[in-house]
């Protein structure tokens, strides 16, 4: 069996949407833990926390369903 028989190959656009999610979580995480003793800054990092979640989810979700 060929070794990249079960490698899911990336367009552009995926990866360009993947890569925007990951620094909008990152961006969202640095502020909210800089103003983590506020309110909104959990809430911002419930929101880095939660897209950082939602990309790993939809990739397990796009490998598993070959």
């Amino acid at each position: 069996m060929d070794a990249t028989a079960h490698f899911i190959p990336l367009d552009s656009t995926s990866l360009f949407i993947t890569l925007a999610i990951i620094v909008f979580g990152m961006f969202m995480l640095g502020i909210g833990f800089t103003i983590r003793h506020r309110g909104i800054g959990v809430f911002l990092m419930w929101v880095g926390v939660l897209s950082m979640l939602s990309i790993i989810t939809y990739r397990i979700y796009l490998a598993t369903s070959v």
